[in-house]
């Protein structure tokens, strides 16, 4: 709605508002899961897609992103793979050794 507004106002040439609008979109790709950050990481990409002071806050997806807490990765690779750890593994870390998207 406020990109609407800034639109009907002229504003989409400001940048200041452009890189709040960035924001706004890497608030919401976060928000959304792994799936659509892999999505902003490619459009942060494409300056022949988004305006600069965009590309430069979607950039922040590209290593900037909020740890995933390891108790919930635990809990769903045991609920999607139907047993505990320790059946599944003979070893597997408490803390992560590395990060990937």
């Amino acid at each position: 709605a406020a990109a609407l507004l800034d639109y009907a106002r002229g504003r989409l040439d400001e940048p200041e508002v452009m890189r709040a609008r960035g924001r706004q979109l890497t608030r919401a790709i976060t928000d959304l899961g792994a799936a659509f950050v892999k999505v902003g990481q490619a459009l942060s990409t494409r300056p022949d897609l988004c305006p600069p002071e965009v590309l430069e806050e979607l950039s922040s997806l590209q290593d900037d992103i909020p740890n995933f807490l390891n108790a919930e990765a635990h809990a769903l690779i045991e609920e999607e793979l139907g047993a505990p750890l320790e059946e599944l593994y003979s070893e597997i870390s408490a803390e992560p050794v590395a990060a990937a998207s």
